[in-house]
């Protein structure tokens, strides 16, 4: 349902406020945004991921509720925002991670984050007991660890006590909503997350629902993400200060959440994003699995939307790790100077950007790094822009394989904090042969939720035109043909690479692994 709060309170676009909370896997961000998609505050409370034991990744979900009563209680205490001209709430987060409930809805455990890869072995055996087209045809993706499906499964056969306890299974935001409104909701880019939900039908996948041995009740309720779901109960207004009664929004993961800040809302736009890890996401009319198991099949939080995309596990970590080794006191202005005075091809230099294994399109956690062509003339500026063209490279072959499957690729949105280069955002450009749009967006998801709960109040009709008004385009990027001819012949290479050196990967980890019976310490002493 759409809320017609607005009209009846007599809010006008120029006077409404919306706020957005975005809860991340590092921290919560809140931002109050007026009507034009102006941010008039912000604040952002940061919490740690704990690491109990190796391949394990958990959050204490209080964390989050407590970093956005703090954040929320900051940005209304701001002189430019007016309590009383908030019109709705607008929330994304972290996807995968899972919240476990009792009867009482009190949280059983610690969350497994989408970080964790404890469930190695319970999606083989998904994988056994269902067989690769089969989980395609009722989920449109392939198992991996990081899905709650997978955090479930682990739970299930290592703690089988907790497990019997469960009576409903959220993941981040839909938690925060669950405080904030008193009900269990969440949204198809949320769910698809989960590994529990038929993406193609946009309904929950019964069948494993059934195999996990949990009741359908004991998931939330489906909604656009434009819904109001609920309102703000009396002791949440009273703990965070928004004013009971207003209109909370479905909201989304904070991948769609994000491509939806950056105008990503058409059929053939690609939102990339360039963050610790990489996003490569492109719309599409029609959900497609990938027979070859290298592409993701997510709905997107646009209606009649879905987004075929690939992550990339090191995108703008690469530059950090290449500075935090070797950059001493570097900035990452200064790389950018560096980068500029280098040809295109870094002097024959390529980077494979794997160094914690990749994801798409190869899911292949023994991957590493490579640095391909060096010679004694190469020097410092060859290898940073031999690391920006390495993710460029990722970029590209990312979405050459959406244009394999059919999907057209017609623009490129550039999005998080790597892609604030604007030689970078060239490269892009020049690497893939697409044109590189800058929108500004730079409140990430946070903006893309606050555009889903002004669909969702009344203030725009769709997603669509909302991101047509709201988002502003302030830099494009044409592609240099010269550039792109040499980025073609290297690409070429780059690709090659990994197939030549996939079973030196893995004997190099077996011997770091000490299972050749050489012990390879990878720690050094600073």
């Amino acid at each position: 349902m759409r809320s017609d709060s607005t009209r009846e309170r007599g809010y006008h676009m120029e006077r409404a406020q919306i706020l957005a909370i975005d809860i991340g896997t590092t921290g919560t961000k809140s931002v109050v945004f007026d009507g034009r998609g102006n941010p008039l505050a912000s604040a952002t409370r940061e919490y740690s991921v704990d690491i109990p034991y190796p391949a394990y990744a958990e959050q204490d979900p209080n964390l989050w509720w407590e970093a956005v009563v703090s954040t929320v209680k900051e940005v209304l205490a701001s002189p430019r925002v007016r309590r009383e001209r908030i019109v709705g709430v607008g929330l994304s987060g972290q996807m995968h991670t899972s919240v476990l409930l009792d009867k009482h809805n009190e949280v059983l455990r610690p969350s497994i984050t989408w970080m964790d890869q404890r469930s190695v072995q319970e999606v083989e055996r998904l994988k056994q007991e269902f067989g690769i087209k089969e989980l395609l045809r009722m989920t449109a993706n392939f198992p991996a660890p990081m899905y709650t499906a997978s955090h479930l499964l682990w739970i299930k056969e290592h703690e089988p006590d907790v497990y019997r306890r469960i009576r409903k299974v959220l993941v981040a935001k839909d938690y925060i909503k669950f405080l904030l409104t008193g009900e269990f909701s969440t949204d198809p880019s949320e769910a698809s997350g989960t590994y529990l939900f038929d993406v193609i039908n946009l309904r929950w996948a019964h069948d494993l629902v059934q195999y996990l041995g949990l009741h359908i009740d004991s998931l939330p309720s489906l909604s656009e993400s434009t819904t109001v779901i609920g309102k703000v109960t009396p002791e949440a207004a009273r703990v965070t200060g928004i004013p009971e009664g207003t209109p909370v929004v479905a909201g989304s993961a904070d991948q769609a959440a994000g491509a939806i800040g950056g105008g990503a809302v058409e059929e053939g736009r690609v939102s990339s994003l360039i963050g610790t890890a990489g996003v490569v996401a492109v719309c599409s009319r029609r959900p497609q699995a990938d027979p070859e198991l290298r592409m993701l099949c997510w709905a997107h939080a646009v209606p009649k939307l879905w987004q075929i995309l690939g992550v990339m596990q090191t995108a703008a970590a690469a530059l950090k790790w290449f500075r935090d080794a070797f950059g001493e006191n570097d900035d990452y202005a200064k790389y950018d100077l560096i980068v500029e005075q280098v040809p295109p091809g870094a002097g024959g230099l390529i980077f494979l950007p794997y160094l914690m294994g990749e994801r798409s399109p190869y899911w292949d956690p023994k991957a590493r790094g490579v640095l391909f062509g060096l010679r004694l003339y190469h020097r410092k500026p060859h290898v940073i822009r031999a690391v920006y063209e390495g993710v460029a490279y990722g970029i590209s072959h990312l979405s050459g394989i959406m244009r394999q499957m059919g999907i057209p690729v017609n623009e490129i949105r550039a999005l998080g904090g790597g892609n604030k280069s604007t030689i970078w955002r060239q490269i892009q450009a020049d690497v893939t042969g697409i044109p590189v749009l800058y929108p500004d967006a730079l409140e990430g998801s946070a903006f893309g939720a606050a555009v889903l709960a002004a669909v969702g109040v009344g203030l725009f009709a769709t997603i669509q035109e909302a991101t047509e008004r709201l988002v502003t385009i302030v830099d494009r990027r044409e592609p240099d043909l010269n550039a792109h001819r040499v980025y073609s012949a290297m690409h070429e290479i780059y690709v090659s690479l990994y197939t030549a050196n996939k079973e030196l990967f893995q004997k190099l980890d077996a011997i770091v692994a000490g299972r050749t019976g050489t012990n390879c310490n990878p720690q050094v002493r600073p």
